[in-house]
Parts: structure tokens; C-alpha cells; sequence
């Protein structure tokens, strides 16, 4: 019987573990998709077709959160590319001005629940 528990115990060790494991993974290669320009987190860049933008969001805490509001906004009609930093709480977002406004952008954030913050926009030199 007492073979049996510890069995248990070590497996849900185990699990738990590897679910840290993965957490921790998650939010090493989140923290690496800084912006490589130099340019602050909250600043949009317009190149040609395509503006790219982040969005500081309130209440994403975890790797559910940051999947749930990533795999919605890859989902808008002009998004092209979404990448979530659960690090900075923030979300970049490349997307076709012509097709979707940050307005909308930012109520699918909110519409999830989070609390979408106001971006800083400014042409790219």
C-alpha cells in the first residue's frame, strides 16, 4: 500500500516538474522576442503594407492567458503575426492598417477579458 502512495507522489512530482519545466521554457523564449530596433515596447512601426505594434495587457498572467489572447488575434482579418512576451505583460502585434484599426485590435483584448493599454504610436525613421 505504502509503495503505491509513493508511486503516486513521485509521478505527481513528476508531472508538476515538467509542467514548470515548460513554463519556464515559455517564458525564456518570451523574454528573447524583444524588439530588436531598439525602440520602446509601446512604439508602432509602419512599413509599407504593414504596421507593427505593442500592446501592454493587463491580467495575462500565465501561458493559457498568453495562448488564449495570441491564437484570438492571429484570428482578426490583418493580422499577420502575433508574439506574446508574458515576461513585460505585452503582446506585439503585425498587422495590415488597411484591414484592421489598433482600435479593433485593442477591443479583442479587452473582449478576452484582459485590460488592453494604449500604445504610443510614431513613424518609423
Amino acid at each position: 500500500m505504502r509503495e503505491s502512495q509513493n508511486a503516486r507522489v513521485a509521478a505527481r512530482a513528476g508531472v508538476a516538474l515538467t509542467a514548470l519545466f515548460l513554463t519556464l521554457i515559455v517564458a525564456a523564449a518570451c523574454s528573447r522576442m524583444g524588439d530588436a530596433s531598439g525602440q520602446s515596447a509601446s512604439v508602432a512601426e509602419r512599413t509599407s503594407n504593414t504596421a507593427m505594434v505593442s500592446v501592454p495587457v493587463e491580467g495575462m498572467v500565465c501561458v493559457a492567458c498568453a495562448a488564449k489572447v495570441k491564437t484570438t488575434l492571429k484570428d482578426v482579418d490583418g493580422v499577420r503575426a502575433v508574439e506574446v512576451n508574458l515576461e513585460h505583460r505585452a503582446v506585439r502585434i503585425e498587422y495590415d492598417p488597411s484591414k484592421v484599426g489598433l482600435a479593433h485590435l485593442t477591443k479583442t483584448i479587452n473582449e478576452l477579458g484582459y485590460k488592453a493599454g494604449t500604445p504610443i504610436s510614431r513613424e518609423a525613421r
